[in-house]
């Protein structure tokens, strides 16, 4: 691990942002309240995951200012519900500060009918070396067969006083040779206060599991102008599963 990313990581753990976590627990808590049967441990699922990439792209746009991303994972599956944490380092450029992102989510899914299914989502994001930028992200996706249909709503998005709303459109297709290939078209649409344009992102990927490893290749695109976050660029990625 480089000395940066151990920097990353270790401004993850620091005490003086345990309080912004705090914060964040009722949001991941939301969907908890079901009143369901005492949890053991045979009814919890656990999967812990590590990535690398050439480039951190959220929604068509660097989130790395085009160079690499050292991320990782931790998932807790209970019945229908999904507890996630997830953490990168970010570099937005310019005169920002922020050096990390953790996401905190969770997820209640359930099958509607053998070909279509429901998930129900809540995130928070939370950037560290910068202040103003943390948010949260509310959304509904349903799968039908190989398609995915997702629409998110973001109060305050990006810190602002703006909202924020996205629309996307997935599709994958199992390929010879092991091979995945996914499609996705998204919609951003922001209030004025947000200060970003509305744009589609457009990303097509191509995907193979190797037993715990996982490897992709993608390109994306946006239709906004041309910029170097947001321009057409070919990402390489591996995810390996602990």
């Amino acid at each position: 691990m480089s000395s940066r990313t151990a920097i990353v990581f270790g401004r993850l753990l620091s005490l003086t942002r345990f309080t912004r976590l705090v914060r964040a627990l009722p949001v991941v808590l939301a969907l908890c309240l079901v009143g369901a049967p005492q949890v053991s441990a045979q009814t919890v699922s656990t999967s812990v995951y590590l990535a690398a990439t050439s480039d951190y792209v959220f929604r068509g746009i660097s989130q790395t200012s085009e160079k690499p991303a050292l991320q990782g994972g931790l998932n807790l599956g209970w019945q229908a519900l999904r507890f996630s944490a997830w953490a990168s380092n970010v570099d937005f450029g310019g005169a920002s500060t922020a050096d990390a992102e953790t996401d905190l989510g969770v997820v209640w899914s359930r099958a509607v009918t053998d070909r279509i299914g429901l998930s129900l989502q809540a995130f928070h994001f939370l950037y560290f070396g910068q202040d103003g930028l943390d948010y949260s992200e509310y959304s509904a996706v349903v799968d039908v067969a190989n398609a995915t249909i997702g629409f998110y709503f973001a109060p305050d998005y990006g810190g602002t006083d703006g909202n924020g709303t996205y629309l996307d459109l997935g599709y994958a297709v199992a390929l010879p040779k092991a091979l995945s290939l996914g499609v996705h078209v998204g919609r951003n649409e922001f209030e004025d206060a947000v200060g970003i344009k509305d744009y589609w992102d457009y990303r097509a990927s191509l995907s193979r599991s190797f037993g715990r490893l996982d490897a992709d290749v993608s390109f994306s695109t946006t239709d906004l102008p041309d910029a170097d976050t947001s321009d057409a660029r070919v990402i390489a990625s591996v995810t390996a599963t602990l």
